[in-house]
């Protein structure tokens, strides 16, 4: 087992897990609560520099992009851009700074690339209108400094590079996908080869600098020094930017270089043992732990024996600090916390504990609050059961927004983007929940949770449940059926049964189905989610929906 650091930060595990509401629509204010921007778009991106792109909110179905939207600067006025007649703005790329100051601008840089969309699909063009690339049936990514790799709609692969600046195309090998969004000169990108990923390196422009050989790749350093795996075969080793194996031997398993040591494993797979190389390959941790993985500042994890005690050691083996006897493994470390599973796990999620960096417990309630500190700004997040609420203050604890259930995001020291949650049970959504095909999958329940809020299902007429969420999935049925969630490999599904005396809902009940049909009790009275469960997955075969009584109007 080695686990790896995982460059998650503690904004992202706050959000990981929001409410369960239908959609949100997104504004900007200042830390007083003031609006600068109405929450009426489907998304805010901050460009930087006090510029914002608003993304307008889909008018039949608000969880559907647009991919059109405006420009706006630092108070919230509209900046008037140059683009084809016919076409609508669809997103702004700024020209790349190395080092970006925090200037406000008020009008958009020379250099500045405009995305735009029509009928004939996405392209690009410069501040006065002048097309660079003519609108297409494009996916177009983020550029690396002035060249934007250009893909086929929806889930195709790379079609070429463009340069902004001449319009140059460097056409992409067949079959090839980018791997990296980094802004690196050199970026690892994978073709095809007998049905399997083999990678190879691809300069920003587009040219390839290490033809596809590998069977993984990872991003090079600052010294230039990248992690590959053989195409056939498990074993690892180390390239420089031409390709060349610059290690003197392969290893079973290795990792990219984290500040100056790298993790590699040596010994058979489910019995590897992991040490430490540094950047002459040395090695300065023999190879003799269980697990070993990465925590701040040359500072590792380490277990020398499955089921061990888990310590804290400096990159040469000095042990800093041992975790509680209780932990059972370590998943993640942000700021000055190091976040544990402990033992026993519970059944249908885990236990948790935090220790800080001399490896002392601190107390970090699941459902509790918990501050993180952005631009000078506090973000307080409170958490009871599936419910959040966000709350801002000062440095010094200054209560500045109240805590409300609108998602904040701080993204300088005086602008804010605000997410207002719409709960509501949207018809439009319950029909289309995934309207960008980004899953093969189905997800309904946060839409349900809302039809169990807004509508008393026991004894609504018939017509009035079709009306809201369409005729039933399965016309051979002997109940009502309608599909509620199921996994995009289409192992699992979960459904809904619906049960009519008189041409009224007379009851409802859940249904799970994996290697057989577990029916759920039947709902003979109104009900909710219940706001205090925290959603952490199916226990079982037991229902996903935990309910209680609807409370009286």
């Amino acid at each position: 087992m080695n686990l790896k650091k995982s460059a998650v930060s503690l904004i992202a595990l706050l959000i990981a897990a929001p409410p369960a509401w239908a959609y949100y629509a997104s504004g900007i204010i200042d830390p007083s609560g003031k609006l600068i921007a109405p929450c009426q778009y489907y998304n805010v991106r901050s460009l930087g520099h006090g510029l914002f792109f608003l993304e307008y909110m889909h008018d039949d179905n608000p969880i559907d992009r647009t991919y059109a939207g405006e420009l706006v600067d630092h108070d919230g006025h509209t900046i008037t851009v140059n683009i084809p007649q016919g076409s609508k703005l669809s997103q702004v790329f700024l020209p790349y700074e190395e080092k970006p100051d925090s200037k406000l601008w008020r009008s958009l840089p020379a250099g500045t690339v405009l995305q735009f969309k029509n009928d004939e699909g996405f392209g690009l063009c410069r501040q006065n209108g002048a097309t660079i690339l003519a609108a297409g049936p494009y996916r177009i990514l983020e550029p690396n400094c002035g060249f934007f790799p250009v893909c086929g709609a929806g889930r195709s692969g790379l079609l070429f590079t463009l340069d902004s600046a001449t319009g140059k195309r460097v056409m992409a090998p067949a079959d090839s996908s980018p791997w990296s969004t980094k802004k690196n000169s050199i970026s690892p990108f994978c073709v095809l080869k007998d049905g399997r990923h083999c990678f190879g390196y691809m300069r920003r422009n587009g040219e390839i600098a290490i033809a596809p050989q590998f069977g993984s790749a990872g991003e090079f350093s600052e010294d230039g020094i990248a992690c590959v795996s053989a195409y056939q075969g498990k074993s690892a080793h180390y390239i420089d930017t031409s390709g060349r194996m610059i290690s003197p031997v392969s290893y079973p398993s290795a990792q990219a270089f984290i500040k100056d040591y790298a993790m590699i494993g040596e010994g058979a797979w489910g019995q590897m043992r992991y040490g430490l190389i540094d950047k002459n390959f040395r090695v300065v941790l023999p190879p003799t732990f269980h697990s070993l993985g990465y925590l701040f500042d040359h500072t590792y994890f380490a277990q020398e024996q499955e089921g061990g005690r888990f310590k804290a050691i400096t990159a040469e083996g000095k042990t800093v600090f041992e975790f509680p006897e209780n932990v059972a493994g370590v998943t993640i470390a942000y700021g000055n916390l190091i976040r544990c599973q402990t033992k026993p796990y519970k059944v249908g999620g885990e236990n948790t504990l935090y220790v800080d960096r001399s490896g002392k417990t601190v107390n970090v309630p699941t459902d509790g609050k918990q501050k993180v500190l952005e631009y000078g700004l506090a973000l307080v997040v409170t958490s009871n059961g599936s419910l959040r609420k966000w709350q801002l203050e000062d440095r010094n604890g200054k209560v500045l927004i109240p805590s409300q259930t609108s998602v904040l995001q701080v993204v300088s020291a005086d602008r804010i983007v605000k997410s207002v949650p719409n709960d509501h049970f949207n018809p439009t959504i319950w029909k289309n929940p995934n309207p960008q095909k980004l899953s093969a999958g189905l997800w309904r329940v946060d839409s349900f949770t809302s039809l169990l809020a807004d509508y008393d299902l026991i004894g609504m007429p018939k017509k009035t449940l079709i009306k809201l969420i369409g005729q039933s999935d399965r016309a051979n049925s002997s109940y009502s059926y309608y599909n509620l969630c199921y996994s995009s490999c289409g192992f699992s599904s979960t459904g809904l049964e619906f049960d009519f005396a008189d041409g009224k809902v007379l009851r409802w009940r859940e249904v799970y189905r994996e290697d057989k049909v577990y029916p759920g009790p039947w709902i003979t009275a109104n009900v909710i989610y219940d706001p205090e469960h925290h959603f952490k997955g199916r226990v079982d075969s037991g229902p996903i929906l935990k309910l209680v009584a609807k409370p009286k109007r």
